[in-house]
């Protein structure tokens, strides 16, 4: 419950903070000028992710890559880890595919078991570009999954299907 009013706050706030900024203009505006690189989008600064449960922080570091740091948390349960975006075009359009990969670690501790775990997962996905500074994100792609409890030394993994949607905010 409190994950849901944060990202509804924050959601709220990025849109307001977008419409007080007033029109794009042609310069900066990705979804206008197909020109730009997804690294001159970032141009050196940091873009802020809320998705459910968690935050991110992102950072363009090639004309086609962006380096991201997720954490992701529940009552009992955090996922945290790197990702990496590599788009399929340095162009930025309103539209833009990418495929990458993740791999988080996974502490977890509740009423009957606690332990640690880890998750790799490659994924395909697509930026929609707002404005100027905010984008939506959604990906999908198989997880390995693997869990391992501290007190029973009991492990459990397996393969499965994560889907991501993310609402950014490039501070620019």
């Amino acid at each position: 419950m409190f994950f849901n009013r944060c990202f509804l706050s924050l959601l709220t706030a990025l849109i307001a903070a977008n419409l007080y900024a007033g029109p794009v203009q042609a310069k900066s505006s990705p979804a206008k000028k197909s020109s730009d690189s997804i690294y001159d989008f970032y141009d050196g600064e940091i873009a802020v992710g809320i998705n459910y449960p968690g935050i991110s922080v992102q950072y363009g570091v090639s004309p086609r890559g962006v380096l991201e740091l997720k954490i992701q948390s529940l009552p009992g349960l955090t996922v945290i880890g790197p990702r990496y975006y590599c788009f399929l075009s340095e162009k930025v359009t309103s539209f833009n595919p990418y495929y990458g990969f993740e791999l988080d670690a996974i502490p977890f501790s509740g009423t009957i078991s606690r332990g640690t775990g880890y998750a790799g997962e490659a994924f395909i996905g697509v930026n929609e570009y707002l404005s100027k500074k905010i984008f939506m994100g959604v990906d999908i792609g198989p997880a390995y999954v693997y869990l391992s409890d501290l007190d029973t030394l009991e492990k459990s993994a397996g393969v499965d299907f994560v889907l991501n949607l993310s609402l950014n905010y490039v501070f620019k």
